[in-house]
């Protein structure tokens, strides 16, 4: 009767299949850091359109105004130093917009008028999954959207300068209205669109919504 042979691995082996996991782990680790501003990107992306969506429900629930109030990106050490955007719901709709104090630790400097509350703040930067993108747009990174907001992207396109600071909004009525407006709290007029740019590393994505309809498109990186 023959026996059959012993069953296993030599060590040199077991050393080629280790050897082999590591390059691969090593290039998985590679290309998932080459994908990972991208990913960023997007996934900001996905959560401001997400915001829209709700700001523009909640306004329409609840008869109210609901700002979305930007901040591009600032200077120095601070919160805001990679920009971000609060929502602000406006259920009296008297908001002083260019009055609104917003300091740079990201918070209102003052609390909210009567009846009005912040309901989100997101600054990027600082968060585990968004610590690279910025609300912002460098002079090499500039690209055309697509139809039918066809036209170049900006950080934020509908922002002004007040008091030193850059900011601008989207305002969400209770009748679907959408109004774009600059940092003193005028309509902006002329725009066939709002756009917002998100970007990190060399990677760059747009949000673009259309005023009065609300209707949004995503240009992804």
């Amino acid at each position: 009767m023959r026996r059959r042979g012993s069953q296993g691995f030599t060590l040199l082996e077991m050393m080629v299949v280790v050897a082999i996991i590591g390059i691969l782990a090593s290039l998985s680790v590679t290309t998932l850091s080459r994908m990972q501003p991208r990913l960023d990107v997007m996934g900001a992306l996905d959560d401001l359109s997400a915001t829209l969506s709700q700001a523009q429900a909640r306004a329409q629930a609840r008869g109210g105004d609901v700002w979305v109030v930007f901040l591009p990106t600032g200077t120095g050490a601070s919160t805001r130093e990679q920009g971000g955007f609060i929502v602000y719901e406006d259920l009296d709709r008297d908001l002083d917009f260019s009055a609104l104090d917003i300091g740079d630790d990201g918070k209102l400097a003052s609390a909210p008028e009567a009846g009005d509350q912040v309901l989100t703040e997101t600054w990027f930067g600082h968060e585990p999954f968004r610590g690279r993108v910025q609300l912002a747009l460098d002079a090499a990174q500039v690209f055309s959207l697509n139809a039918p907001f066809s036209g170049a992207a900006a950080a934020c396109n509908f922002c002004s300068n007040t008091g030193g600071s850059l900011r601008g909004a989207i305002v969400f009525q209770a009748d679907g209205e959408v109004r774009l407006v600059d940092g003193s709290g005028l309509p902006v007029a002329n725009l066939n669109a709002g756009v917002v740019t998100l970007s990190s590393d060399s990677e760059r994505g747009a949000l673009a919504i259309a005023p009065a309809t609300g209707f949004t498109r995503v240009t992804r990186p």
